[in-house]
């Protein structure tokens, strides 16, 4: 998350200052890239821990594993897909500008 306030630091700052926005684009799909790294990494991570807890609990039928009663909700893939589009324009609006 505070990655994500950084790449929304940037972009603001990008809009208010006009000098040197090629390398503004760049650091805005930096930080958008890596936010969207982090957020599937502690996706995976809460994702093991409650299959854990699940399988801790003795609940799971025999005939089914812990992992069918965890899921990755549609929050997670909005983000992700969210942070995916910024990171294209933004790559895409800094190619255009070096060949503009």
């Amino acid at each position: 998350m505070l990655v994500t306030f950084a790449a929304l630091a940037v972009a603001v700052d990008r809009r208010l200052r006009r000098k040197d926005r090629g390398r503004s684009h760049a650091v805005l799909a930096i930080l958008a890239g890596v936010a969207a790294g982090l957020l599937v990494a502690g996706e995976l991570v809460v994702l093991r821990l409650i299959e854990t807890r699940v399988r801790e609990g003795g609940k799971v039928p025999p005939d089914q594993a812990a992992g069918d009663f965890v899921g990755t909700g549609v929050g997670f893939w909005l983000a992700l897909a969210l942070l995916l589009v910024v990171v294209t324009i933004e790559l895409w609006t800094r190619r255009l500008r070096r060949t503009g």
